[in-house]
């Protein structure tokens, strides 16, 4: 079964969604957090002609889903075309439900390996209203480090992943049972119209490290490690 996001989504009366330049395909790597480091020197100083794009920051990511779940199991039953909601905040943490706390709201859609996103950005109050009837399920937080080479090849290495349950009230959001993960999530993202120029470097990469690019997805692991559902 898949769900549709509310068709009559209005987040402000003036909100418009923006989107990324083009689709693009997305490559992940799954590692224990103590081989970062290496990966890291050498992003550094790679041949590849990586330099930093962006000053790292903390990422904290609430994702939302029906009562069924089907977000989550739409991924894990592979469905080719779907939908992942979630609201993002960098840095500091703040669930307040108050005009001041903005929030950027994603549509992450995915048409097999192909993956764009649209965004707008709103106050936490005004969004948990109109996601009805979609529910906040749980909080990813990260600390995101950014690269970037002449060829517009990126990559990003996520650490100190950690996994919180939440529920949401009428007047906040509760924080309940968290974990920590001892996993860095590579990604390697690749622009559909830099293909042809970047999947040598890709390879060049890969073989480098003798990684295995795994479907990893973070809001699925965390539904899993959280018991948010029997399995």
């Amino acid at each position: 079964m898949t769900y549709q996001l509310n068709s009559n989504l209005n987040l402000t009366k003036n909100s418009s969604f923006y989107q990324n330049e083009s689709p693009r395909r997305e490559l992940k790597v799954v590692i224990p957090q103590s081989k970062a480091i290496p990966i890291f020197n050498f992003l550094n100083m790679s041949k590849l002609g990586f330099f930093v794009h962006h000053d790292p920051r903390d990422i904290h990511s609430i994702y939302f889903d029906d009562c069924e779940m089907n977000g989550y199991f739409n991924h894990v039953l592979g469905i080719g075309k779907r939908k992942k909601n979630r609201i993002r905040s960098y840095d500091n943490l703040d669930i307040s439900l108050n005009d001041t706390n903005i929030w950027t709201y994603e549509i992450k859609s995915k048409i097999y390996d192909l993956g764009n996103k649209n965004r707008t950005k709103n106050n936490l109050s005004s969004i948990l209203h109109s996601l009805k009837p979609l529910l906040p399920k749980l909080l990813v937080s990260y600390k995101r480090y950014y690269f970037i080479n002449k060829n517009q090849l990126r990559i990003t290495l996520d650490t100190d992943l950690t996994y919180t349950r939440i529920h949401s009230g009428i007047n906040q959001i509760y924080k309940a049972k968290k974990l920590t993960r001892d996993l860095c999530i590579l990604e390697i993202k690749v622009n559909i119209k830099d293909a042809l120029v970047t999947n040598n470097q890709v390879n060049q990469f890969l073989k480098m490290f003798k990684f295995r690019i795994s479907k990893f997805s973070k809001y699925c692991d965390a539904v899993e490690c959280l018991r948010l559902i029997d399995i």
